[in-house]
């Protein structure tokens, strides 16, 4: 009776023994293969291999750094936000901040809070201000270039290098806070001009452009024993060794089905203006690929200008009509569209005269006026997406 006892006893030690261990092994390796997690490409409907940004997005990919939209959407051609660049760079550098920041838009539900913690505790990051970060805001690629130059400072990575940026066409445009880190992104080939001298830093960065720049970061700056381990590509047979490289929006890319302009450009003016004055700013087309719709959306520093009145330019008045928001805020919309172009209607010049009032109590500094637009904005007489650099421009308020 002991013996039947005690053997009944040691089978259910015995089998808590083992279960337990069972579940231990299981959440080691479900936590083991969440953290070395990496996405196929080949799920991605809008990711071809032919595309001049399929290794760098299969390189984020596998190092977990980036996902997709959804489970089978990467939107390559969409603007990068604040909060997930902060977050790649928290993943990249796997650890965390218990200290809250003060930033009122960054609630503790969103998938960037711990990131953008981290971040602002490391000094890789500050803010509009003391309470705004913007972290569903579009990230331009001076802020880009700033947030990775620090978070290697923060690294103690050599950021010794320095090119001067003198023969870009637009370096007047780019923000004095951010021409140390571009000086310093350039000189690495991190991030790089177009073919027409143009950094483009007030423009966004696409989020194919943002895994090209990682992938140069992470390649020439973090030292070896840092990088997370690439795992092998599913696809054996993918030919990394793409061919017919164009340079497009400050990246090298390849030829997509998106139809890609190298000669063509929308610039804005820069101007100097004294408080209580006006300033315009001129939107223009240099060869013009034929656009027959368009959609650019403006974005301006509100507590030191007010934009007061906009006029269709010369370049589209007799051929696309415009339509602009109700409200002339930052944020406002402007729209082109028309039926047809016959080959006399394709012009280039102004599109867009836009009237600034700088405000009497306007803070003397430099602030960009810059006009972004996402994948299909712009369109062809063939109604077939175009892909345009935006040279931004800025109104500077002087004594």
């Amino acid at each position: 009776m002991f013996r039947k006892k005690f053997y009944y006893i040691f089978t259910i030690l015995l089998l808590v023994i083992i279960l337990g261990f069972i579940t231990h092994s299981s959440l080691l390796a479900e936590s083991t293969s969440e953290a070395n997690a990496t996405v196929p490409i080949e799920q991605f409907l809008d990711v071809k291999e032919s595309d001049w940004f399929y290794d760098d997005i299969n390189y984020v990919l596998q190092k977990g750094l980036m996902n997709g939209t959804s489970s089978d959407i990467f939107s390559p051609n969409e603007a990068t936000k604040r909060g997930m660049i902060v977050t790649i760079l928290w993943r990249l550098d796997g650890k965390s901040s218990e200290k809250e920041t003060d930033f009122l838009d960054v609630q503790k539900d969103a998938y960037y809070f711990d990131a953008v913690n981290w971040a602002y505790a490391n000094g890789i990051v500050n803010g509009y201000n003391e309470t705004s970060f913007g972290p569903e805001d579009d990230i331009t690629r001076e802020q880009l270039a700033t947030i990775i130059y620090k978070y290697a400072l923060y690294k103690k990575y050599d950021v010794s290098g320095k090119a001067s940026l003198d023969r870009y066409e637009d370096v007047n445009s780019i923000s004095d806070y951010a021409i140390p880190a571009l000086e310093w992104a350039n000189a690495n080939e991190i991030i790089t001009g177009t073919p027409g001298n143009l950094l483009l830093p007030q423009g966004s960065a696409l989020r194919c452009q943002a895994a090209a720049i990682l992938r140069r970061f992470c390649s020439q700056m973090v030292p070896a024993e840092e990088k997370p381990i690439v795992k092998p590509e599913s696809n054996s047979g993918s030919n990394s060794a793409h061919k017919n490289k164009e340079t497009v929006g400050g990246e090298t890319n390849e030829t997509t089905d998106e139809k890609q302009n190298d000669s063509s450009v929308i610039s804005l003016n820069s101007v100097s203006v004294e408080p209580g004055n006006d300033a315009q700013i001129l939107v223009k087309i240099e060869n013009n690929p034929g656009i027959l719709g368009m959609t650019l959306t403006l974005h301006y520093d509100e507590t030191n200008l007010s934009l007061e009145s906009v006029e269709n330019g010369e370049a589209f008045r007799d051929i696309l009509n415009l339509t602009t928001s109700k409200s002339l805020k930052s944020g406002t919309r402007f729209a082109w569209d028309g039926l047809e172009l016959a080959p006399g209607d394709i012009k280039d010049g102004t599109v867009l005269y836009m009237n600034f009032r700088v405000l009497d109590n306007a803070k003397t500094g430099k602030y960009p006026i810059t006009l972004t637009y996402t994948e299909g904005d712009i369109v062809d007489n063939n109604l077939k997406g175009i892909s345009l650099p935006i040279v931004n421009g800025c109104i500077t308020v002087v004594d």
